[in-house]
């Protein structure tokens, strides 16, 4: 049996693939520009509905937050491919309408910035049945109060796809419908929503905003109307609605990032898992990381490190020094940023396998036998 895995070269930006069992998975859809990333979707995305018995080419794309640099290719995916599913995490109205602030203003990705990336941010749901009326889509909802909230221990079965509701709460084991098990299922995939935020701060936003739209409108408007009006207010109007009134630098998009793991359901049957981060803060919240896959983390042997291997994201608890592990960065090569760089050093302290994307197209190639336990792996 084999398992591939690729993280595809889009520059500083996120795209992998994964292919096991005739299924077809993606994590985040984003690339430099949109040019870049359409091009990778057209070279790497197997068009199986056209030569199999498939009603789909993308079984499950699965969206870790959304920054342009991780969403800006989910158009041209949804309208050149058949994606059956997008799992993504569920946001607050408020944070919709500061995420798209954050990402229409921010300066590092403001040259992959379109008109979509506003639309699907606002109105993820709406936006993604706009443009593939046949995709069903799934909010995962937030593990509220970090901290203080209890995970749940996978006691249940997991759950095939099609049976799920439009929201599922995080930690809820999701297989694919119709999965050819070898006689029981075997794969998973858990989602992860972890709001990082606290519950003093983020009652303090939706203050503010709520304040925002009553002063503007006085009425019940809709998140686009709200959308509309900051879009038409000057400049230095939309920098101090992003900045002052909705809380940077203790908030920013990042704040919200879905963590997904893909592995098998048995640790002790074959320790190939994937830990998918986008830009989560491992480095400030790697508790609660731990918390929600406590009992998948001696699986783990390949880690997509935050944020393209900043510092500021990394912990060094990632990496298991006692196995190897492959820590995958998605980052344009040769790297330049400095706390990049210090991250690649790190990595190398803590004894990881380093696999940067901008280097090289980077895929994992996995034969394993189930029955056997023995396995092969192949990097190229």
């Amino acid at each position: 049996m084999r398992m591939e895995r690729i993280f595809a070269n889009v520059g500083s930006a996120l795209f992998c693939l994964e292919n096991i069992f005739d299924t077809t998975i993606i994590y985040d859809c984003g690339g430099a520009n949109v040019g870049l990333i359409s091009s990778r979707i057209n070279e790497l995305v197997p068009d199986k509905s056209y030569y199999s018995s498939k009603d789909c080419d993308v079984d499950i794309l699965f969206l870790s937050h959304f920054h342009n640099d991780h969403i800006n290719g989910v158009r041209h995916l949804l309208t050149t491919k058949r994606v059956k599913t997008v799992v993504l995490p569920m946001l607050e109205e408020y944070e919709r309408f500061y995420v798209a602030a954050y990402n229409f203003l921010g300066t590092e990705s403001h040259s992959s910035y379109n008109d979509d990336i506003a639309s699907l941010t606002l109105d993820p749901v709406g936006t993604i049945q706009q443009w593939s009326p046949s995709t069903k889509v799934i909010q995962v909802r937030a593990a509220n109060e970090p901290g203080q909230l209890e995970f749940p221990r996978y006691e249940n079965e997991p759950i095939e796809i099609d049976r799920l509701g439009s929201q599922i709460s995080s930690g809820t084991p999701i297989i694919p419908n119709g999965y050819p098990f070898p006689p029981h299922p075997f794969w998973e995939y858990i989602c992860w929503n972890i709001d990082t935020i606290t519950p003093s701060y983020r009652r303090w936003m939706k203050k503010k905003y709520d304040a925002f739209v009553k002063k503007c409108f006085g009425n019940q408007p809709t998140l686009v109307e709200v959308w509309n009006l900051f879009l038409k207010m000057p400049h230095v109007n939309q920098q101090y609605v992003k900045n002052k009134m909705f809380g940077v630098p203790f908030y920013t998009v990042n704040d919200r990032c879905m963590a997904v793991y893909s592995g098998c359901m048995d640790p002790h049957l074959n320790p190939v898992g994937c830990l998918y981060l986008g830009d989560f803060n491992a480095k400030r919240n790697f508790k609660f990381l731990q918390q929600a896959y406590w009992n998948k983390w001696d699986n783990i042997e390949v880690v997509q490190i935050p944020h393209h291997g900043s510092d500021k994201n990394y912990s060094s608890q990632l990496i298991d020094g006692n196995k190897p592990t492959v820590a995958v960065v998605s980052d344009s090569f040769p790297i330049s940023k400095s706390n990049r760089i210090n991250t690649l050093h790190k990595l190398v302290d803590d004894n990881a396998w380093i696999l940067i994307t901008g280097q090289f197209q980077t895929a994992i190639e996995i034969d394993f036998d189930v029955w056997t336990n023995y396995q092969y792996i192949r990097l190229f």
